[in-house]
């Protein structure tokens, strides 16, 4: 049963994976079509707005966002991935 689990689990996480991936990509076409890059926004992306509104308008939104952004992905990077 656990090997089932597993392979559910897995499946899980590539169909996340996958469709995060298409959603930004089509985000990051959007924002060059358009030439904004608000549609990039990390805050935008997770639909932040909603509780906080305007959160997404402004330069400094753009640059927390982006910061936001690097700084998830070093902790991730170093916090959860092995030296090989």
């Amino acid at each position: 049963m656990s090997i089932l689990k597993n392979r559910r689990l897995e499946a899980l996480k590539k169909t996340i994976l996958l469709s995060a991936t298409i959603h930004l990509i089509l985000l990051i076409t959007f924002s060059i079509v358009k030439l904004d890059a608000i549609y990039i926004n990390y805050f935008n992306m997770l639909d932040l707005e909603l509780l906080f509104p305007d959160i997404i308008k402004g330069p400094v939104s753009q640059i927390v966002s982006a910061v936001l952004m690097v700084t998830i992905y070093f902790i991730f990077y170093f916090r959860f991935t092995k030296n090989k």
